[in-house]
């Protein structure tokens, strides 16, 4: 059993407890007022509280290192601020909750089996501006120079070289301030050194220093939303770790607009925090508010500001004051807005016109966990991809004992793009392969013989189902379809407009929220269904899902909509009282859209 009393004392651990409490609250003109951490904050949090009674468990892999605890503090004793409003007070009186929450996780999670590896290798920060991020990086540069092992190599990573020299600047400024550290240090103009072990931090800007053969133990990638789409300075210093024995990447940014790596690394994190992807080795505190588009909300304000709101608290107002003034003029004067959203609350602007489909946590209400679907007549759908990107297949069927529809889906990849897409997608298709909720097939396309030897054989002959008609979206099909009606199986074209895909959106939305349709457990299934985002026609009266605008594959989705639009085209059929009588209109399989 491990002995945590110590820790409970300890700042970081009192933060992650306010949050996963809801005892967060700011004072304002005289008010106290109360707010919620950002959904993502709070689970990882709570899986740091969860995981310490885990770890008490000798069959979980991780412990809280406590020596290293009073370690890091001990050091933080020794490290002053060199400017701002705690100037001249040392990191371990004056750091915010949060600060101190990031420092713990990264230091002192450590391997049962190894005491001296780390746990996680990867630490992801959405953070917005005025919370002191550059001097957080610098005050984790600082430490490792301590900490590791003798003749370690540091660097942080930019785009340009204004950028690489504040996190510089920062570190030899925080070192000259405090001079029970400063005799151990020594700052050059490329680099600052420890004397202690013998190790070098670099500040490297992409644009003018090679970044290949390098070795660190750890590295910062500093506002990460600049580097664009360039994603070959992480990698880069990632792939240099390889023989690292205790590796670190830290990636700290605020939001960005554009199109750019950053938002690919918050969507994995989001996955993992999510429980969609197993990842032990992340740590990621987002914070970005849960409803962008109530930014006029004072509590979208205090979501992305822990620092500026625990300064307040102890009557450092500036900084709160700050954004309130900066959020004014971006009502008053509206070319400022984006860069308020951005850069203030990490909203990214292009965003705000979608709408998430359905929530992980709605959707997980109608999981099951098997179906015997033997003899069981089902709506089959399909959503074809361009050849060399993923495909899906779902079938749907009305349950008369559970009074609920059913569905499953299963997704097709070309085999020979596994580790491609693994990569660049940050998926674990390998897993989700080996439980059966993916299929490869093709080499570096999609075989679309054998998604239709799925539909004609394995669903029919395997699962046993009775095969009703195919709905499929026509883009790419017109093989497959002609070789589907040679089997004699009917299949139905669906357009793939607002008119037509606006109503089953709504309805399949609406069964997930009312919980009259349940799902065959499937992670790969989650999250093309957590991650879809919904677009709106130019009036705001239509909506579709759009593949475009959406976080991740949803194919699966896509195709399971094909099969709720069949719904739709028989509400337009006549009366089944008038063609066959009350008795038929009494079999659910039959009036199947009434329900």
């Amino acid at each position: 059993m491990y002995d945590y009393t110590h820790l409970y004392k300890n700042k970081g651990y009192k933060y992650a407890y306010s949050v996963v409490e809801d005892e967060l609250f700011v004072e304002r003109n005289g008010e106290k007022i109360h707010f919620e951490a950002p959904k993502y904050v709070k689970k990882q949090c709570k899986k740091f509280l969860d995981d310490l009674d885990k770890s008490q468990n000798e069959n979980y892999p991780y412990f809280f290192d406590i020596k290293m605890l009073k370690k890091l503090e001990k050091l933080l004793k020794l490290i002053s601020f060199g400017d701002g409003f705690c100037v001249g007070k040392s990191c371990f009186d004056a750091l915010a909750e949060f600060q101190w929450f990031i420092l713990i996780n990264i230091f002192c999670w450590k391997h049962k089996s190894n005491k001296k590896k780390r746990r996680y290798e990867t630490v992801v920060m959405l953070i917005t501006r005025k919370q002191a991020k550059t001097f957080l990086s610098s005050l984790i540069f600082i430490l490792l120079m301590l900490l590791e092992q003798k003749y370690s190599e540091f660097y942080s990573v930019s785009a340009t070289k204004d950028l690489a020299t504040q996190v510089k600047k920062e570190v030899k400024k925080t070192i000259e301030s405090s001079p029970l550290i400063n005799k151990h240090f020594k700052n050059v103009r490329s680099e600052t050194r420890c004397l202690l072990t013998d190790s070098i931090f670099t500040p490297l800007a992409t644009g003018l220093n090679t970044l290949d053969a390098r070795k660190p133990s750890a590295y910062i990638a500093d506002e990460v939303g600049a580097l664009g789409q360039n994603s070959y300075p992480i990698e880069a210093m990632s792939s240099g770790q390889m023989s690292v024995p205790n590796k670190l990447g830290i990636l700290i940014s605020t939001a960005y607009d554009e199109v750019n790596i950053l938002e690919d690394w918050v969507e994995y994190c989001q996955r993992v925090l999510d429980d969609l992807v197993e990842d032990e080795t992340i740590f990621a505190l987002l914070y970005r508010p849960d409803d962008a588009k109530d930014w006029l909300n004072d509590n979208a304000i205090y979501q992305v500001s822990p620092l500026s709101v625990e300064l307040n608290n102890k009557g450092i107002t500036d900084n709160l004051d700050y954004v309130f003034s900066k959020r004014a003029k971006a009502i008053e004067i509206p070319s400022t807005e984006a860069n308020f959203k951005t850069k203030l609350l990490n909203i990214k602007v292009s965003s705000i016109n979608t709408v998430p489909f359905i929530s992980l946590e709605d959707l997980r209400l109608c999981k099951i966990d098997e179906y015997d679907w033997t003899d069981k007549e089902v709506w089959v759908s399909f959503d074809l991809s361009q050849s060399g990107d993923n495909t899906a297949v779902s079938i749907l069927t009305w349950d008369e004992r559970m009074r609920k529809y059913v569905c499953q889906s299963w997704c097709f990849i070309p085999e020979g793009k596994i580790e491609e897409k693994m990569k660049k997608e940050k998926v674990d298709y390998i897993s989700y392969i080996n439980k059966g909720w993916c299929y490869p097939c093709g080499d570096k396309t999609i075989s679309y013989t054998f998604v239709e030897n799925f539909i004609i054989n394995t669903l029919q002959n395997e699962l046993k189902v009775k095969i009703k008609d195919v709905s499929y979206d026509r883009y790419n099909a017109t093989s497959t379809v002609g070789k589907l009606e040679e089997a004699g199986i009917e299949c139905i074209d669906i357009a793939q407009t607002y008119a037509v895909l606006n109503e089953p959106t709504k309805k399949l939305r609406d069964w997930i929220l009312n919980e009259e349709i349940c799902y065959v457990e499937n992670n790969l299934f989650e999250l093309n269904v957590s991650n879809a985002q919904t677009v709106f026609n130019g009036t705001g009266t239509l909506e579709m899902v759009s593949k475009k605008s959406s976080n991740f594959k949803i194919d699966m989705l896509a195709s399971l909509i094909n099969a709720v639009i069949v719904i739709d085209l028989e509400l337009e059929k006549p009366s089944v009282y008038e063609t066959e009588g009350i008795n038929y209109a009494e079999n659910p399989m039959n009036n199947w859209w009434d329900f």
